[in-house]
């Protein structure tokens, strides 16, 4: 799962300006539909945590998910970051 995530990951690096990722909050346009995905929820937790003055990236979110799940706990107020985190949480509990 983390290969993987890592793999995504570098594509999305490598992408051209046409083939960028596009988030709004949680979710990712694929196909003409929106979708929750990893990366958006990751890069909505770290666009918080970089408005409270947490230096993050999505990356670093994704390949440590403690990270995030540290992150989280500290957000907890913020009505932003609840989706993501909540499905961070499930993708913790379901790892541990």
């Amino acid at each position: 799962m983390k290969s993987l995530c890592v793999a995504f990951l570098f594509a999305i690096g490598l992408a051209t300006p046409a083939l960028a990722v596009r988030c709004d909050g949680d979710f990712q346009l694929v196909k003409g539909s929106w979708v929750s995905t990893p990366y958006c929820r990751a890069a909505q937790i770290a666009s918080v945590a970089r408005e409270s003055g947490i230096r993050v990236s999505p990356a670093a979110i994704l390949a440590n998910p403690a990270r995030g799940d540290e992150l989280c706990r500290f957000l907890g107020a913020d009505y932003r970051v609840h989706p993501a985190c909540e499905q961070l949480h499930a993708v913790i509990e379901f790892v541990w």
